[in-house]
């Protein structure tokens, strides 16, 4: 969340703040949430699609 409307130093030096580490370890939990976070957002917009898809007829296990 705060890595879309900060810098990475800021989002390091905010998240060390909260958190009490290192600013560049900080910044590492920080990027790594955001990726969970997109990988997640991808999967969800994946399985919306497949059920989308199969609820018109494909099936997947035809290809």
């Amino acid at each position: 969340m705060l890595s879309e409307g900060m810098s990475e130093e800021n989002v390091g030096i905010t998240a060390e703040a909260f958190l009490g580490v290192h600013e560049a370890e900080a910044l590492w939990l920080a990027t790594e949430a955001l990726s969970r976070s997109r990988n997640r957002e991808q999967r969800a917009r994946t399985d919306r699609l497949r059920r989308l898809l199969e609820s018109h007829g494909w099936d997947p296990d035809e290809d």
